[in-house]
């Protein structure tokens, strides 16, 4: 169920919004939008299975997992110059070995939303100190590195599990959400345009849903852009290994678009997924990329199964994350988590079955 959801709800609806916004303003949109995403769709189809979370005690072993994440943030906070590590348009980041290591931050959200929503119990009366501490903990690093998705994904976190714990209700939940967005959406919009004050909500709306606004200006310019999308993602491996520095090709694609100034070789602009994917290989290939995606997913989840915290279900989020960011980015990131889940869930199964 949560997998279902996670693989189609949220990416559907967001370039469903993101296309009535471009409607409701004016903007000239493809014929070929909606196909594309309704390609996407159906071939996400097969992927779909049914997976939950069951509810559980705490065992000690995952005890000490927290401790040790939490001394390994603690450890990069005090080797980290927290005034230099904040994403800005002005300048390009390169990550050292502690910027890379304090994303675990995010493992710990995740396993102190399962305990505030009660999927991991624990006779304690610390447990909600500790679990809204972790929480907390996230979403300051979240701003302090200025990722709005790392300061925002404990609060999705735990209304998706509180929101899970009722398979009947999740659904019509679910709905009456996208209905309720859609709606709201085209209220604020609207609302703007009559009271003149449509250039501040239109700018708000275009930065949240670039992606969308992206892929249909691919779909309608069709540039002869090529974002080397394959020989990214190699690189983008092997700057994990200490090899090669990865840069990517987005601020190529935001001058060559437009949609930064000529002498700016410092902003990145995202294509999203999709869009990166019809600038690499045409239309059918967003088709073929999904099918890819899905199946070092559905791997990754596969080897993870035994990984303490149920942390096999952090892969999806981070495939919907990787949604607006670019190709190398959500396939490298679902490899390295997975493998990183794969070896812990490999360590489980050398345990007696009792220890699990």
């Amino acid at each position: 169920m949560f997998f279902n959801y996670l693989l189609v709800f949220p990416i559907a609806t967001y370039y469903i919004l993101g296309f009535l916004f471009l409607v409701l303003t004016g903007k000239q949109t493809s014929s070929l939008y909606l196909p594309v995403l309704l390609g996407v769709v159906l071939v996400t189809i097969p992927f779909l299975s049914r997976r939950t979370i069951e509810v559980r005690e705490l065992r000690n072993f995952e005890v000490l997992l927290i401790v040790f994440l939490q001394f390994v943030v603690i450890l990069c906070l005090i080797n980290l110059d927290l005034s230099g590590i904040r994403l800005t348009s002005e300048s390009v980041r390169v990550e050292s070995i502690w910027e890379r290591l304090l994303i675990v931050h995010l493992m710990l959200s995740w396993m102190a939303a399962l305990l505030l929503t009660g999927y991991v119990t624990v006779a304690s009366r610390w447990t909600f100190v500790v679990a809204i501490f972790l929480i907390a903990q996230s979403v300051l690093v979240g701003v302090i590195e200025g990722r709005r998705t790392a300061a925002i994904l404990p609060f999705v976190f735990l209304v998706f599990l509180a929101l899970g714990k009722d398979g009947a209700s999740i659904r019509r939940l679910l709905r009456a959400g996208a209905i309720a967005t859609v709606l709201i959406t085209a209220f604020a919009i609207v609302t703007s345009i009559r009271t003149g004050s449509a250039f501040v909500i239109e700018m708000l709306f275009s930065r949240v849903f670039w992606p969308a606004i992206a892929l249909n200006d691919i779909l309608l310019l069709q540039p002869d852009f090529d974002p080397q999308t394959w020989s990214q993602v190699g690189d983008r491996i092997m700057e994990n290994f200490g090899g090669v520095q990865y840069l990517s090709t987005t601020n190529e694609f935001g001058r060559y678009m437009g949609y930064i100034s000529p002498s700016n070789y410092v902003v990145g602009i995202n294509y999203g997924v999709i869009g990166e994917s019809v600038l690499a290989g045409g239309l059918l290939f967003p088709l073929i990329l999904q099918v890819v995606l899905l199946s070092i997913l559905s791997l990754s989840m596969r080897v993870s199964e035994l990984a303490p915290f149920n942390l096999a279900m952090l892969l999806p989020f981070l495939y919907v994350h990787g949604y607006q960011m670019e190709i190398p980015y959500t396939i490298v990131v679902l490899l390295k988590a997975g493998l990183l889940f794969g070896l812990v869930s490999a360590f489980m199964r050398m345990l007696p079955e009792k220890s699990r």
